[in-house]
């Protein structure tokens, strides 16, 4: 019977805006990623998947980006930045990742919120209140 598979292969990040998701091995040893897959999840549902090329080995503490969108092919490298498509897979409003070894279990999964942008504090016209002298 084969050893099941290492749960440590995780999804470190998921940037909305920038189109890619950041996995990580930290099992200790070389990860083969035959058969596994990331997958956007939108309320429980798998909209659109990504399987990692049959021959594709995650170094033992090493980290890996799959890319999506406009110019995703172009950053692609092969080694540690994979090329998934062209299209929009995430949406910037939140969403969340999977993933998945060969036999569909979820390993690892973040649901990603962007923070609202943050907003200035309006400037104010009174000056902060003077400190007061210990003992005074």
């Amino acid at each position: 019977a084969e050893a099941p598979p290492p749960r440590d292969v995780e999804v470190r990040a998921l940037l909305l805006r920038e189109e890619v998701v950041e996995l990580h091995n930290a099992t200790g040893r070389d990860q083969p990623l035959k058969g596994w897959a990331v997958r956007s999840v939108v309320c429980g549902k798998t909209e659109q998947a990504y399987t990692f090329p049959a021959d594709f080995v995650l170094k033992d503490g090493a980290s890996v980006r799959v890319l999506s969108g406009p110019d995703a092919d172009k950053k692609a490298n092969g080694a540690d930045a994979l090329f998934w498509t062209r299209r929009h897979v995430w949406n910037d409003s939140g969403d969340g990742v999977a993933l998945l070894n060969p036999q569909r279990e979820v390993v690892s999964s973040l649901d990603v919120t962007p923070e609202p942008a943050k907003r200035a504090a309006p400037p104010s016209d009174e000056a902060p209140p003077a400190k007061r002298p210990e003992g005074a």
